[in-house]
């Protein structure tokens, strides 16, 4: 899947012996009345896409979207993320 959309947060990136991580906000439909921003993730050597982008920077973002199962006391609940594998300054 493909998104097109403005750079509006880096957040720091995340980092344990084992794994790391980088949360990124990416704004679409920026220029309408109802904007969308929606967070995505650069996970492990994916990380160094956002390297050289910046806030503000137009990006086009190929993804994909990753749902997960996780259960407590018998619980179940569900998790979805967006995980960026390729990510391009416009």
């Amino acid at each position: 899947m493909t998104i097109t959309g403005q750079i509006k947060a880096i957040m720091p990136v995340k980092e344990t012996a084992t794994f790391k991580s980088v949360e990124v906000i990416i704004t679409t439909d920026f220029d309408t009345k109802y904007p969308q921003h929606l967070s995505v993730q650069l996970n492990q050597g994916k990380t160094s896409l956002i390297d050289g982008i910046k806030v503000g920077d137009l990006v086009t973002a190929e993804f994909n979207l990753r749902g997960r199962l996780y259960q407590k006391d018998g619980i179940d609940k569900y998790f979805n993320s967006i995980e960026i594998w390729s990510l391009k300054k416009q």
